[in-house]
């Protein structure tokens, strides 16, 4: 009873706040992308009412029927006319609101203040992996699945930004686009974290470029050669310099593991959505959804 009671009121505050966040944007940056959609319906009406179906796990047929009673929570007009469960599936497929919901998830970290952030990724099943497997070393394991490439605030365990790709890409080749966004939408972290996947060169150079210290993951036997990348070489000399400084600031990383369970236990860790794109709108709507239910950074 306690639980439900707690989690229906955490419920309550996200979708308010999600309404605030979308409200406050102006209008022609909201209607920019309805050529995309189908015309004749508000893209507010149409966000606020995906933003109930992900956060409460229901149909876009079962939001639509609790609609109604959720006017003044989420700021409707009370003559406004809703759409149907096939317009909001076919926006979900669309990707219409792809850029928007990058816009929100922007908006929900623009004022955090912390000093490091934490790179991982992390797996969703798809709708359909029980009917796809594939044989790998004698075991079978699930084919229809989604990775979703995140770097996240180490205190405020918050996404600053999310890449989606196939389930068995790789994590390097996201690390470059991650750091950019990031830097990009909030200007305070100096530390970058990143386990052994992300220890490369290259990638320590970009870091240093954007102005985050680049603390990876490496082994004891690598060379500190920084092979025209002399960022690879000043990280490995101060983890040879101070190990237990270097590995004080690279198990921040674990927050990175934390936001994952968070993330899961909240939505579940499989998408409801059968088509790709439909599927990365989902995991967009559900990291904006993730940010505003952490509470402040202290």
């Amino acid at each position: 009873m306690q639980y439900n009671l707690h989690r229906q009121i955490d419920q309550s505050i996200v979708l308010a706040d999600f309404t605030t966040l979308l409200d406050a944007l102006p209008d022609e940056e909201v209607w920019a992308h309805h050529h995309l959609g189908r015309k004749g319906t508000d893209p507010r009406l149409v966000l606020k009412l995906l933003a109930v179906r992900f956060l409460f796990g229901l149909s876009s047929a079962r939001t639509l029927g609790m609609a109604d009673l959720l006017r003044h929570a989420l700021n409707i007009d009370a003559n406004a006319r809703f759409p149907s469960d096939s317009t909001l599936d076919y926006r979900l497929r669309s990707g219409a609101f792809d850029v928007l919901l990058e816009r929100l998830l922007e908006l929900s970290v623009a004022s955090v203040e912390e000093d490091c952030v934490a790179m991982d990724s992390t797996g969703f099943e798809d709708t359909r992996s029980h009917a796809q497997v594939w044989s790998t070393h004698g075991k079978k394991q699930p084919r229809g699945w989604r990775k979703g490439h995140l770097i996240v605030g180490t205190r405020s365990h918050r996404v600053y930004a999310m890449r989606i790709t196939a389930g068995r890409d790789g994590d390097a080749p996201q690390a470059k686009a991650l750091l950019s966004e990031c830097r990009d939408r909030n200007p305070n972290p100096s530390q970058a974290v990143g386990d052994m996947s992300y220890a490369s060169r290259e990638i320590a150079t970009h870091a240093e470029g954007l102005g985050f210290q680049p603390t990876m993951h490496i082994r004891d036997h690598w060379k500190p050669r920084s092979l025209g990348h002399p960022a690879w070489k000043r990280m490995v000399a101060r983890a040879r310099r101070n190990p237990e400084a270097y590995a004080k600031t690279y198990h921040q990383r674990s927050n990175v593991e934390s936001v994952n369970s968070s993330w899961k236990h909240r939505f579940g860790t499989r998408l409801t959505m059968r088509t790709q794109q439909a599927q990365d709108t989902e995991l967009r709507f559900k990291a904006v959804l993730h940010n505003l239910a952490q509470p402040p950074a202290f």
